[in-house]
Order: C-alpha cells, then sequence, then structure tokens
C-alpha cells in the first residue's frame, strides 16, 4: 500500500451528487498516535463563501482530524 500523509496531499475529491461540493472515492485511513484504520469518504468545495474538507466514517463522524495517512482502495 501507498501511504500518503495527510499533510501532504489531500485525497482528490471530482464525483458531483446531491450534495454540497464534491466528494472522493471511499479511503483507507490511518492514526499513527492510536494506531487505528478506518474507511471514509471526503467532501470538499466552498459553501457560503467558505472552503470546507470533511472526512466521514460510516456513522457520520467528521474525522478528519483524526486522519494521519490515507491510501485508496483498489477493487481486485
Amino acid at each position: 500500500m501507498n501511504w500518503i500523509n495527510i499533510q501532504d496531499e489531500k485525497p482528490l475529491c471530482y464525483k458531483t451528487g446531491m450534495w454540497d461540493g464534491k466528494t472522493s472515492d471511499v479511503i483507507l485511513c490511518y492514526n499513527e498516535k492510536k494506531d487505528i484504520y478506518f474507511i471514509v469518504s471526503c467532501y470538499e468545495g466552498t459553501l457560503d463563501g467558505s472552503y470546507f474538507f470533511e472526512c466521514y466514517d460510516d456513522s457520520g463522524l467528521d474525522v478528519f482530524d483524526s486522519i494521519t495517512h490515507w491510501c485508496y482502495i483498489k477493487k481486485p
């Protein structure tokens, strides 16, 4: 796996739909300090003139601040 530091590069958000901004593919994330992995989708855009970048897990919790590294999940 090619782990990317979230401070160096954010996932590409390119999909549009019935939400504000764009969303990424589902990605695998890692929290180095807590040694935990989780799966998220990221959303990016501008709403009312303010930029946002958020990553939500399955429960709907914004976990962007918990991510230290991430990688794309490839289909077999």
